[in-house]
């Protein structure tokens, strides 16, 4: 678990992060700043399914969702 803790630590930040964002509005309306933030959710998984394999990626995931439904 401590190998993970920094993909955790950020996909949780990335997560609380976007949900905050995802209230501001930009271009009249048609995009919100979350927009911009959440697809670093995409590059922790990535990363750390290259370093550490499916299951510590799929483990940061089920935590960013977990985040996600709490926050």
């Amino acid at each position: 678990m401590t190998r993970i803790l920094p993909g955790v630590i950020a996909m949780a930040t990335i997560v609380v992060v976007s949900n905050m964002l995802v209230q501001f509005l930009i271009l009249d309306g048609l995009l919100t700043w979350g927009a911009f933030t959440y697809p670093f959710a995409f590059l922790v998984t990535d990363v750390m399914n290259r370093l550490y394999g499916a299951n510590a990626a799929r483990n940061v995931v089920l935590v960013g969702m977990f985040v996600g439904i709490i926050y």
